[in-house]
């Protein structure tokens, strides 16, 4: 999240999803936001209404479609504005090992699979990659990549000891197709 768009407009513009779809927790003034509601400072489509003072974990946040549009994308580039969290129905981020995570909305559970955002999923994919989407506050994981690529993600956290439930998806490179 950033400071209020209309007061400091950013390449956000009028999307603060992340202040409805994320966790927050703000270890310095002990502020938490639970995943899926809206955070009581969101004005819905404006920003935060914490007029210079938002909690530090909402000024440094950065989605990837934000990083990507600063230059941060790395090999998969500038991302369209058609990705924009609330134009695509879910935020993305890169985990630690450089797997894309679609954080998406009870409301727009169906987000991956339509649109700029199942076209990014696709690349994704044919790219070797795979694509964690997470709805909710739900626990479970929806991964999707081509065979290999879900087994590897699948053995690297079992090696990491992640417990949490996902749902495999193999979908076939579409050159394997």
């Amino acid at each position: 999240m950033r400071k209020d768009v209309t007061e400091s407009p950013s390449l956000c513009g009028a999307c603060n999803r992340c202040c409805k779809t994320l966790l927050i927790e703000d270890i310095e003034t002990l502020w938490f936001k639970p995943r899926g509601v809206w955070c009581e400072h969101a004005r819905r489509n404006k920003g935060c209404t914490v007029y210079g003072a938002p909690p530090a974990a909402c000024q440094e946040y950065e989605c990837f479609w934000l990083g990507s549009q600063n230059g941060r994308g790395g090999e998969r580039g500038v991302l369209p504005g058609a990705l924009r969290p609330d134009r695509c129905g879910a935020i993305l981020e890169e985990n630690h090992a450089g797997e894309m995570v679609a954080w998406m909305d009870a409301e727009r559970s169906d987000a991956i699979d339509r649109g700029a955002l199942a076209k990014f999923v696709d690349r994704e994919v044919d790219a070797g990659r795979v694509v964690v989407a997470r709805i909710g506050d739900s626990p479970d994981a929806l991964v999707i990549g081509h065979d290999e690529a879900v087994r590897t993600f699948d053995e690297r956290c079992r090696t990491e000891g992640n417990t949490e439930p996902n749902t495999l998806v193999v979908r076939p490179r579409r050159a394997e197709a």
